[in-house]
């Protein structure tokens, strides 16, 4: 007798709310020192105008946090504290070059406003959840740990 295996559970457009912002909230915490190590060059000459080595330093933070945690873990820090992970179309783990292709397309989407939009639309219209970035990258966020994760591992 074949085991059934139970397919994955899709998180809410809630749960990946919270997750979202607990890694800002992260991101926000880890960037203060690295930005102020780094960055903080003078070269914003105007108030209000975005220090341009301060803005690199941020999405190299940014990009680093997103690709090292879903390599790794297949899911962010506020994606574990919700019980969340991003898995591929079966329910598995993503690879690194699924982190990464997924990360690229979540970073244009945000540089171009419109991407946010439509990927917002997607999680709540969508029944898979599914934003732009997970359908390129063939990415579901679902309910659960990642197959061979164990806590304090």
């Amino acid at each position: 007798m074949q085991e059934q295996v139970a397919a994955p559970v899709v998180a809410s457009p809630l749960r990946r709310a919270g997750a979202f912002l607990l890694d800002v909230l992260i991101l926000t915490v880890i960037s203060f020192p690295v930005i102020a190590a780094f960055g903080d060059t003078g070269e914003a000459t105007k108030p209000g105008e975005i220090d341009p080595t301060v803005l690199a330093v941020g999405m190299v933070v940014t990009a680093s946090y997103y690709v090292f945690f879903l390599s790794t873990m297949s899911a962010t820090p506020g994606k574990l504290v919700l019980g969340l992970y991003v898995s591929d179309r079966t329910g598995n783990r993503i690879r690194p070059d699924t982190a990464i292709l997924r990360y690229l397309i979540y970073l244009v989407g945000q540089l171009l406003m419109l991407g946010m939009f439509i990927s917002a639309v997607l999680v709540l219209t969508d029944p898979r959840r599914r934003a732009i970035h997970d359908r390129v990258a063939g990415t579901l966020v679902v309910v659960g740990r990642p197959p061979g994760w164990e806590a304090g591992a």
